[in-house]
């Protein structure tokens, strides 16, 4: 393995190449700037200034993430995004377009205004009478967003806003107490693909990760009829993508397939993407749950990860690395790598010390 000084010579003798390889990006357009700059070029000519700048913003940084990744990180692809799989829209500030404003009477409501004219008006309800709520509206509004949330027949449409500052402080209307608060001492935490281990004075506590899970078994049952049923009515509606023995045809070089989807089957997929975030929210509460639990435990915390990698557990693996079919899907319903890194955001909002530890091969 190259040593720190080793590593430290490589970039003092490759900074030359860096300075030309950064003026043939900026040559060619590529970079964060003139990748917004060309967002918002589109809705100039497309869109007739019906979608905001700091809309088309957004969507040029979303762009260049994407891009970067694929020339700097570990992507392999860039791909554009499917029809009907948009969930979400933000805008850049709270300024234009999307807004968070305040109502004559003191409530706070999601406004979309295009060429001065209202669109969209989602009134916010706000419970004056919890704290939390109350000082998190006194900071000041980052942006807004719209979730768009699966649900049977008609889907859920969701404000969201980003406030500046520090998270609000929790308190017990009871007691006045806070609800959260960090323990004292030294935790060591063993994030495994189903269960969480604390180790702290010699002594070892077990946690099961994310239990709401067994119960998605029942649900997991129907998700494979609805793919079956959906199966049968891609089958049906687009029957010039099949061979006679029932597969696919293997598609020609630039060829664009038009595959039909009929009312049933866009039935069928809003039910099973509904099961799927049902599953997906009850995950990740369980997840804020435990890592609450675990916080107040001590102050100065070493997280060690024993479950399985990302590129341990992808199809294309060689054969000795290759894991069971199962076992990817049990580590997918659990959620480990989601859960640490709510652990780890938890924790430095607490301000107490985090350190990822390495375990040591035998």
């Amino acid at each position: 393995p190259l040593t720190a000084a080793d590593q430290k010579q490589i970039k003092k003798d490759c900074k030359p190449y860096y300075t030309v390889r950064n003026d043939l990006m900026k040559q060619y357009g590529m970079s964060k700037f003139s990748f917004i700059q060309k967002a918002n070029q589109l809705r100039h000519q497309n869109y007739d200034h019906r979608i905001g700048s700091n809309f088309m913003s957004t969507i040029g940084k979303d762009i260049w993430t994407s891009f970067e990744k694929n020339l700097f990180g570990n992507g392999k692809r860039v791909h554009l995004k499917r029809k009907g799989s948009l969930r979400s829209i933000a805008a850049d500030n709270n300024k234009a377009t999307l807004r968070i404003l305040p109502t004559s009477d003191h409530e706070f409501a999601c406004v979309w205004k295009i060429n001065q004219k209202t669109t969209l008006r989602m009134p916010i309800v706000i419970h004056w009478n919890k704290p939390y709520e109350v000082e998190a509206f006194q900071q000041k509004i980052r942006y807004g967003r719209i979730l768009k949330i699966p649900r049977n027949k008609k889907p859920l449409y969701m404000c969201q806003i980003v406030f500046e500052g520090a998270v609000p402080a929790k308190i017990d209307p009871k007691t006045g107490e806070l609800m959260r608060q960090h323990g004292q001492g030294d935790v060591e935490v063993y994030i495994g693909s189903g269960s969480v281990q604390l180790k702290k004075d010699g002594q070892v506590i077990s946690y099961p990760l994310a239990p709401s899970t067994e119960s998605f078994l029942s649900k997991d049952v129907k998700i494979q009829e609805i793919d079956a049923k959906m199966e049968r009515s891609r089958r049906q509606t687009n029957p010039q993508y099949y061979n006679e023995d029932g597969t696919i045809k293997h598609s020609v070089r630039k060829e664009k397939r038009h595959w039909v989807q009929s009312k049933r089957y866009k039935e069928l997929k809003d039910k099973r993407g509904e099961l799927c975030f049902s599953a997906y929210q009850n995950r990740k509460i369980d997840h804020e749950i435990l890592a609450n639990t675990i916080i107040a435990q001590g102050n100065h915390f070493t997280i060690y990860k024993t479950f399985l990698q990302a590129d341990d557990l992808k199809k294309d693996n060689p054969k000795e690395k290759r894991v069971d079919k199962s076992q990817r899907k049990y580590q997918t319903q659990k959620g480990p790598s989601e859960f640490m890194d709510i652990l780890v955001r938890k924790i430095l909002q607490a301000r107490c010390s985090v350190t990822i530890g390495v375990l040591e091969d035998d």
